[in-house]
């Protein structure tokens, strides 16, 4: 299977495979299959703090979080 944007990889094997195919130095594959390793693990606990997080911008603005997508449509000519 062929790596790049979009594509979704089956394992951490064939993800290791295309990585170091793509160029990546081997400490980044193995630090980037830890991090998604430990991040899926663990989604159940980042659930309740991303809601905190939105609930907190909605406090502090009143009205909830924008985005990036709105944000990004509203700056776009910043980064032309």
């Amino acid at each position: 299977m062929p790596a790049g944007k979009g594509t979704l990889i089956a394992s951490a094997e064939v993800a290791r495979q295309a990585w170091v195919g793509d160029g990546w130095p081997e400490v980044t594959v193995e630090v980037t299959l830890y991090a998604m390793g430990t991040f899926a693990a663990n989604a159940h606990t980042v659930v309740p703090v991303v809601q905190q997080q939105i609930d907190l911008a909605r406090s502090l603005l009143g009205r909830g979080p924008r985005s990036f997508a709105d944000w990004l449509s509203s700056h776009v000519t910043a980064f032309r």
